[in-house]
């Protein structure tokens, strides 16, 4: 268990608490601030992908370019 400091009120507060004793705002880690920022930067990242190796498909006619959008379809879709 670690002491961080409440980001509203300043005071420090375990970092396994739900929310602040003394002011009650929610407490959330970095650790989960970064998950959700990991998260979210890998699924535009593969939505890019998507959309770049569909149009190569369509232009280059290759069944490769369809079998990579299709990976990158599902890692957008699916990943938290």
């Amino acid at each position: 268990m670690a002491l961080i400091k409440c980001a509203e009120c300043g005071k420090e507060i375990s970092s396994k608490a739900e929310k602040c004793p003394f002011c009650g705002a929610p407490v959330v880690s970095d650790v989960d601030s970064i998950k959700k920022v990991g998260g979210s930067v890998v699924r535009i990242i593969a939505s890019f992908v998507f959309l770049i190796f569909l149009v190569l498909g369509l232009f280059a006619g290759g069944i490769e370019f369809y079998i990579i959008s299709a990976i990158a379809f599902l890692i957008a879709v699916f990943f938290k």
